[in-house]
């Protein structure tokens, strides 16, 4: 790996597959970090997982590559309804374990929330955060995210509950 290899954009419908094989394997490797389990996403169709990676204004993927390998995602979803269209989320951060600490991450937050920034009306971003990982909590506040509540017992994992700390940033 090297750093002048890496770069970031957004996936479509073509990265269906790569995209997919990804988030699998966080769903395997991260179990305390996704609402969902491998176990009730292996078998949704590739077509659904296309369908997702059409970007519009209020949904979008981005993709961290090396090369042509994609090592990491994350995912943005404004929300619905006339009420609450000023705020969106952000879902599914997962970064292969061997590009960590290394910057890549924070780069790939950073284009998200300047992205975000560019869609009319969105006035803020959140997302949830298992805060045992205190690594990844500090990369959130790192960009400018907030803590502003917690959930406890969020996840119940093989009988382990996993509470969630709410985070926001106000763009």
């Amino acid at each position: 790996m090297s750093s002048s290899n890496i770069s970031i954009r957004e996936l479509g419908p073509r990265d269906a597959s790569d995209f997919w094989d990804l988030r699998l394997r966080g769903l395997q490797e991260e179990l305390h970090a996704f609402s969902r389990s491998y176990e009730e996403s292996k078998d949704i169709p590739i077509s659904d997982i296309e369908k997702r990676l059409l970007v519009n204004e209020d949904q979008f993927v981005l993709g961290v590559f090396d090369d042509d390998e994609l090592v990491g995602v994350t995912g943005f979803l404004r929300y619905d309804g006339q009420k609450v269209r000023h705020k969106a989320e952000m879902w599914g951060v997962y970064l292969l374990s061997e590009y960590r600490g290394k910057g890549i991450a924070k780069k790939l937050l950073l284009a998200v929330i300047e992205k975000a920034r560019t869609l009319p009306g969105v006035e803020l971003i959140h997302l949830g955060v298992n805060p045992a990982n205190k690594p990844v909590v500090k990369l959130y506040e790192s960009v400018g995210f907030s803590k502003w509540g917690s959930e406890k017992h969020a996840l119940k994992v093989n009988g382990e509950y996993v509470d969630e700390d709410q985070m926001v940033l106000f763009l």
